[in-house]
């Protein structure tokens, strides 16, 4: 890792908060992309992602199914295959395609199976700057905590009428609230 923030943590929770999702007239917005990236969160936390190479690994996989049970409470399919690839569409997000397989790649309607994307898609790639966030605990932290509050919280009336001032305002609330969470557990602890 570069171990250089090219990319502040502002614009990583700026493009959270405009996650490309699907969106169904009944079931609402997809949940697909945002527990991706909570999964992948777990597995910089566990140490068995450290760098920006996210592998369709079967520990991937297994996260991500976990991670649907905590949060998704709707009629949504849960596909992982889906949001893997289509997170391409994210601009910190770059898919490795296998070359002898670039034209399976293109095929979306292919790409919703998990035996197809694996044979066209070797890995992806992060920013460098967002696998940093993702090394270091306490924006690993926040990046978690505005996923699960923007996209698996209930709507509140503030969060209806979001402005462009909210990604600032929750990253400072976030900073003050975070350590103090810290400080209690130790206290508790001890």
């Amino acid at each position: 890792m570069s171990h250089a923030f090219t990319q502040s943590l502002s614009y990583y929770l700026e493009c959270f908060d405009r996650l490309n999702c699907a969106k169904h007239r009944i079931l609402g917005v997809a949940p697909h992309k945002p527990i991706l990236l909570l999964s992948i969160i777990r597995l910089f936390e566990h140490g068995s992602i450290r760098g920006c190479e996210i592998e369709i690994s079967d520990e991937l996989e297994a996260m991500f199914y976990q991670v649907w049970q905590e949060y998704v409470h709707t009629r949504h399919h849960a596909r992982f295959a889906l949001p893997f690839y289509h997170m391409q569409t994210e601009p910190f997000w770059f898919l490795n395609i296998n070359e002898p397989h670039r034209l399976l790649a293109q095929q979306k309607d292919q790409m919703r199976y998990i035996k197809q994307l694996k044979k066209a898609v070797h890995s992806a790639s992060i920013d460098d700057a967002l696998a940093d966030y993702l090394a270091d605990e306490r924006n690993r932290d926040i990046l978690r905590e505005f996923l699960v509050v923007r996209y698996f919280s209930p709507p509140k009336l503030e969060q209806q009428q979001a402005s462009d001032s909210n990604v600032q305002d929750f990253i400072k609330h976030l900073m003050f609230v975070l350590p103090k969470r810290a400080e209690r557990l130790v206290l508790k602890a001890a």
